[in-house]
């Protein structure tokens, strides 16, 4: 879809680690699995719950605009924060800020399966800001 294409474009052209590559190459395989949704709602939509503002923002701008990032530690704080929310709970220590590394059935990401303009996209574009 043409969504799609034009993420990946912009996406791609993000300088990075070099895991930037397969994070995008595993989010193509991600999409391709949920058979790139095109829908809207909540069974589209990952969670808005603590969504740093700098995406609603981006969200709100037709996805066209990246809003500035003065402090970026302060984002990526929040955009940590929004990321282990989105976890299955068993994954979240409450100790700590670290996620636990779990094998889980599918139905423990049920809140992260979600394709679409309005699902990963966000997280992936988040990502790529710092």
């Amino acid at each position: 879809p043409y969504w799609m294409s034009h993420a990946f474009e912009d996406l791609e052209t993000k300088d990075g680690p070099s895991e930037w590559k397969k994070i995008l190459q595993r989010w193509v395989t991600l999409e391709r699995a949920l058979k790139f949704p095109s829908g809207k709602g909540p069974a589209y939509t990952i969670s808005r719950k603590h969504r740093p503002d700098h995406i609603n923002t981006w969200i709100q701008s037709g996805r066209e605009v990246v809003p500035p990032i003065k402090d970026v530690a302060t984002f990526s704080w929040s955009w940590k924060q929004w990321w282990a929310t989105l976890q299955p709970p068993q994954r979240r220590d409450d100790n700590t800020s670290k996620l636990k590394r779990l094998a889980l059935g599918i139905d423990s990401w049920a809140d992260l399966r979600k394709g679409g303009v309005n699902g990963f996209y966000s997280i992936i574009s988040g990502l790529s800001w710092w």
